[in-house]
């Protein structure tokens, strides 16, 4: 949205002035009636200024100095001015003063910023955030270091440079080099969305470089197994323990609903008798952060216990030994139904 926009050079009389002295330069920016005053960190004397012309009078060399200073300096806030409007970001005085003063400019680069946003995050893991979602970012870091130092030859970037070519340069980072799929790219997208709208929120920058951005990677609908595949994954042997742990915790979490976090915490004492006489699991889902109260079938007991006394359960004091999400999901793959 464009204001009223108006500059003006001008001397301010400072304390005690005595006549013959030299006078500091300064720049009212008004915007919409509003102003916002700057000093160009010049002085002249008075006598050697044109109030009418908002510059310095005469042919010395000095003069043409200050002048042509004096319309860089009137130049780099039109040019910022436009750039505001074109991006119908918001206008104001203090915006355009602050653009000179380097307050919105301060260095703060994309990296520092991210990760002072994953620090904070780990603190409140628990307490709003789980583990899981903390890993996700911390990949999502170590992305963004990679694609900095491919793309650009840099180890971080100042958050000014994150514009509309970076994030769609980014994305095709994202499933070219890194061999993500759509969704997966896509949520790393949105983590780099949320640093830029917090550097945004704080003014560091001064526009929204998601503005145009559009991405249409749609989840797919989600397969579900029937009895008889179940069945084919519940039975097939393998020679390896590691195979057939995954094999067990999938099928747990078919027979319980759970999220792999939620197996992997669940503890021996979260499982009790319910009023109706049988076993039931009490425990508060770590993703939503809901009390969950599930029956134990015969199936998933039958899990349970055949690694009651497995070492990773007595060391971990856990139900069942999960292992990271990483191997799981590596191991998994000779598990899946042929």
């Amino acid at each position: 949205m464009s204001y009223n926009f108006h500059l003006l050079f001008y001397l301010k009389r400072p304390k005690n002035f005595i006549k013959g002295e030299m006078m500091p330069i300064y720049l009212r920016i008004t915007v919409k009636g509003k102003h916002s005053e700057y000093s160009v960190g010049r002085e002249i004397v008075p006598s050697f200024w044109s109030a009418l012309k908002g510059k310095g009078t005469g042919l010395r060399e000095e003069i043409r100095e200050l002048n042509d200073y004096l319309d860089t300096l009137a130049s780099k806030v039109r040019r910022f001015h436009t750039s505001l409007v074109e991006k119908e970001d918001e206008v104001t005085a203090v915006i355009l003063r602050d653009h000179l003063t380097g307050k919105n400019t301060s260095n703060h680069s994309l990296l520092r910023v991210y990760q002072k946003h994953n620090d904070n995050m780990e603190k409140l893991i628990g307490k709003g955030y789980s583990y899981s979602t903390f890993q996700t970012y911390q990949s999502s870091i170590r992305h963004v270091k990679q694609f900095l130092q491919l793309k650009y030859e840099v180890q971080d970037i100042n958050i000014k440079k994150v514009d509309f070519k970076f994030i769609t340069d980014y994305e095709l980072f994202l499933r070219i080099d890194r061999g993500n799929n759509a969704m997966s790219a896509r949520k790393y997208i949105v983590h780099l969305k949320k640093i830029m709208l917090y550097c945004l929120g704080a003014g560091w920058i001064v526009g929204n470089p998601f503005l145009n951005y559009r991405n249409t990677a749609k989840a797919k609908a989600r397969t579900f197994l029937n009895m008889e595949e179940l069945d084919r994954i519940k039975n097939r042997e393998f020679p390896l323990e590691r195979l057939s742990i995954v094999r067990d915790i999938f099928i747990f979490s078919c027979y319980t609903g759970f999220f792999y976090i939620d197996v992997k915490q669940l503890r021996s004492d979260q499982i009790t008798e319910g009023d109706d006489g049988n076993l039931w699991i009490f425990i508060k889902r770590q993703k939503t952060e809901t009390p969950c109260h599930i029956p134990l079938l015969d199936e998933a007991k039958v899990i349970l216990d055949r690694y009651k006394n497995h070492r990773i359960c007595r060391r971990r004091k856990v139900a069942l030994p999960v292992l990271t999400n990483q191997r799981m999901n590596g191991y998994r793959a000779p598990v899946k139904v042929l």
